[in-house]
């Protein structure tokens, strides 16, 4: 099964790593706006292929998946999943960890959130302001 790995930072070192260990025998491929050591050496071990970009490009993104043609897409950071990135995995019907971008809303504007825990009545919401300079 090839996995696409979307990231280049410790949380998705630690995702290869144990993509890379599992007895499934994932082929690791990654994009990256660097090479991460540890991330490469999965991809070496895993006889996958390692893609330097901008992670939350989605056109570069498209370009990887059709280079890949992944099982199965992961994504770690946060911004790539801000810009839509599971969304074009969605659109080409892959399977992906990580959600959609209007979904990642809760996680982008922390006033949003609020917002939406005041609407609903879900505890644990706290009076605030929202600023704007």
């Amino acid at each position: 099964m090839k996995v696409l790995l979307i990231g280049d930072g410790a949380r998705e070192h630690s995702l290869a790593y144990s993509l890379g260990k599992s007895p499934k025998g994932y082929k690791v491929f990654a994009l990256s706006t660097y090479i991460n050591p540890g991330i490469n050496e999965v991809v070496k071990n895993t006889n996958g292929e390692y893609f330097i970009g901008d992670t939350s490009s989605v056109d570069r993104v498209k370009e990887v998946i059709k280079r890949v043609s992944p099982d199965i897409g992961v994504i770690g950071p946060e911004d790539p999943l801000f810009h839509g990135i599971a969304n074009v995995f969605k659109e080409e019907g892959i399977p992906v960890f990580g959600p959609l971008k209007e979904t990642a809303k809760i996680e982008e504007s922390k006033a949003w959130a609020r917002q939406l825990m005041w609407k609903y009545s879900i505890p644990g919401r706290l009076k605030y302001r929202t600023f704007y300079t």
